[in-house]
């Protein structure tokens, strides 16, 4: 199966090519139209892959009503698993801000433009969240970062016992199994510390939730093996460096 993004347009076609035959087009059977696509993801078992459409139909691609959803397809079924609609704040859905599978393959992670994550159950085709309430202590959590949700991972072997998220001026861990932990409010003789003019942080080393505040942008952050991240920054001298010259003109005459 192959994932085709071009334009504003995306479609799904079903391969039909075989080792040692030429490229041909496919019948208009193995095409499936879908609206614009904002993210893809493919499980680690080769089982799924998701696709965040901006718009689809909620309960049919034929349907009436339309929704922000994650189309889950079954790549050896090659066929439409689930629609997991994504909620709406108001009249406005959602877009997806990011999404990865589960290592076990058996569930999928999404974060929301709204800092809001959601975990579906990819069986079900179902939300699903164990812990009650944490899904939004951990949106208003987030909602204290800087910045739009980039990414999301989680470690290779822990799951969803350690998942990264990041914006380009903060990170935050957290461990979806458990309550995130609660801070005490700062007093007047522990201020919080301050990093570029925001706070640096909530939590403590350890806390679950925990967020930290970066000093330079963060270009990528993610998990690549057990138990060790990846963190891209680009320093702001080298953003500074890389503007034009400033264009100089009198303030007054020509």
């Amino acid at each position: 199966m192959l994932a085709l993004v071009a334009g504003g347009a995306s479609c799904v076609f079903r391969s039909h090519l075989s080792v040692g035959q030429e490229p041909k087009a496919p019948p208009p059977s193995a095409k499936l139209l879908l609206p614009p696509v904002t993210h893809l993801c493919v499980s680690t078992d080769m089982q799924w892959l998701a696709v965040a459409v901006a718009a689809a139909h909620h309960g049919s691609l034929q349907g009436a009503a339309r929704t922000t959803c994650v189309c889950v397809y079954g790549l050896e079924a090659q066929r439409v698993h689930a629609l997991l609609p994504l909620p709406a704040d108001g009249d406005v859905a959602s877009p997806v801000a990011a999404m990865t599978f589960a290592p076990a393959g058996d569930k999928l992670l999404a974060a929301t433009g709204s800092k809001e994550v959601l975990l579906f159950d990819l069986e079900a085709g179902t939300r699903a969240w164990a812990p009650t309430g944490l899904g939004a202590a951990l949106s208003e959590r987030l909602r204290t970062m800087p910045g739009h949700l980039r990414a999301l991972s989680m470690d290779p072997a822990a799951g969803l016992s350690a998942v990264l998220l990041h914006t380009p001026h903060a990170l935050c861990h957290v461990d979806l199994t458990q309550p995130l932990t609660t801070d005490a409010p700062p007093t007047a003789q522990k201020k919080r510390r301050r990093v570029n003019g925001t706070d640096a942080g909530t939590g403590t080393h350890g806390s679950n939730g925990r967020v930290i505040a970066l000093e330079q942008p963060c270009l990528f952050a993610a998990y690549f093996r057990p138990g060790t991240a990846l963190l891209i920054e680009r320093p702001w001298e080298a953003i500074m460096r890389a503007l034009q010259p400033p264009l100089m003109r009198k303030r007054f005459g020509v």
